[in-house]
């Protein structure tokens, strides 16, 4: 998943950072709201956003109301220290898919965050369900055929991808943004080295590449 912080803070956004990175997760990091709005226009690859309403520039409250005006629909999680009712009420029919009041505890942010993603996909659960390919992403764990598969968190992250855009191309900088954000410089060879190693643990008929459109998740193997 790659997941847009914006926090001024910058002890927590370090924190959120590297506690989201370990999760097998790309971050882009953001302090104020102008920069977060740039970051969420149409063309980067963002799948959800933890938002601070206290942001300078364009403050956070404006930013969510900016984004759902403009039609974008990425969930986001409001992180906030305004714990008042109205304010989390305000947040909410602004937009925000779902409100933590500070402190919190990083664990229940990585589980809103799963949770605000899988509504977005229409999931009511932690797993996915491509043919005979099953990933868990709670547990970070996948089986092909029953038979677990065991794989690096990047791998992880890369399948994970993939497997919520079932059947849908995804060219190689797309794949880059969603799985490394601002980590990776171009012409690195990053995502066909990830790509090589899942094919070889998962077999032929499940990731599928075509020339100028990029690689994509079906189940075509021969029954």
């Amino acid at each position: 998943m790659h997941v847009l912080i914006a926090e001024d803070d910058p002890l927590l956004l370090n924190a959120l950072s590297r506690f989201l990175e370990r999760e097998g997760h790309s971050v882009t990091p953001c302090v104020d709201g102008r920069q977060t709005l740039s970051l969420l226009a149409p063309f980067h690859q963002i799948d959800a956003v933890l938002l601070d309403l206290g942001l300078p520039q364009v403050d956070g409250l404006k930013v969510l109301k900016t984004l759902r005006s403009r039609g974008d629909a990425t969930p986001v999680l409001v992180l906030t220290a305004r714990g008042e009712l109205s304010q989390r009420v305000q947040g909410l029919d602004a937009g925000a898919d779902d409100y933590l009041t500070k402190p919190f505890d990083l664990e229940e942010v990585s589980a809103r965050l799963r949770a605000i993603t899988r509504r977005a996909h229409g999931r009511a659960q932690n797993r996915i369900y491509v043919g005979g390919l099953e990933l868990d992403n709670g547990a970070k764990r996948c089986w092909l055929d029953g038979d677990e598969i065991h794989l690096t968190a990047k791998e992880f992250s890369l399948l994970d991808c993939l497997a919520n855009r079932a059947s849908r191309w995804l060219d190689r900088r797309m794949l880059e943004n969603l799985l490394y954000g601002q980590e990776t410089a171009p012409g690195s060879n990053a995502i066909e080295v990830h790509l090589s190693s899942l094919r070889r643990k998962l077999g032929a008929g499940l990731i599928h590449s075509e020339r100028g459109l990029g690689w994509r998740l079906e189940d075509k193997r021969e029954n």
